[in-house]
């Protein structure tokens, strides 16, 4: 066996003696952390109205109300039945053509400037005068304030009395 050969088949039988080395199982590891809950977020409409400057406080303990961003996705999540306003065709869904108060990420306002930027002066106003968003569900295809599936059609007076969405914390 020449000098080369030899020094292959010692570096043969050193990576066969490390591969088998790293075969041997060790004790275990430290468990990983927990992975996603599996269950989606919720949301609902509330079943009763409240003004403009009472759409913050209007959600069940343990939701806040809705931005709009949050809940856009309607696939992504869960209507809650129990806390939220149905129809009598809605079965575990929302009710479609109802409007509710919403947050935008507008900055605060009190009038109609484009689809989503009133909001009663950041829901602190129930003013006649004031107007803030409000959006449903709708079926409506084409009209230019679609942001489909959701309709901002319900620019509303603060002081009127709109269900609230509401998604949790």
């Amino acid at each position: 066996m020449s000098k080369n050969e030899s020094r292959f088949a010692v570096l043969v039988l050193a990576g066969s003696l490390l591969a088998a080395v790293g075969c041997i199982k060790g004790p275990p590891g430290p468990p990983g952390p927990p992975g996603p809950a599996g269950t989606p977020r919720t949301y609902y409409l509330t079943k009763t109205g409240f003004t403009g400057q009472h759409a913050t406080t209007a959600c069940a303990a343990g939701y806040h109300m809705a931005s709009l961003w949050e809940i856009f996705q309607t696939a992504a999540l869960q209507y809650n039945t129990a806390l939220g306003r149905g129809s009598d065709d809605s079965g575990a869904g929302p009710p479609a053509g109802v409007f509710g108060w919403i947050r935008t990420g507008n900055p605060s306002s009190n009038a109609f400037t484009s689809a989503g930027a009133p909001n009663c002066f950041a829901w602190t106003s129930s003013a006649h005068a004031d107007v803030g968003a409000a959006i449903g569900l709708t079926f409506q295809e084409g009209a230019s304030d679609n942001l489909a599936p959701w309709f901002e059609g319900a620019n509303s007076s603060c002081d009127s009395s709109n269900g609230v969405w509401c998604v949790s914390n």
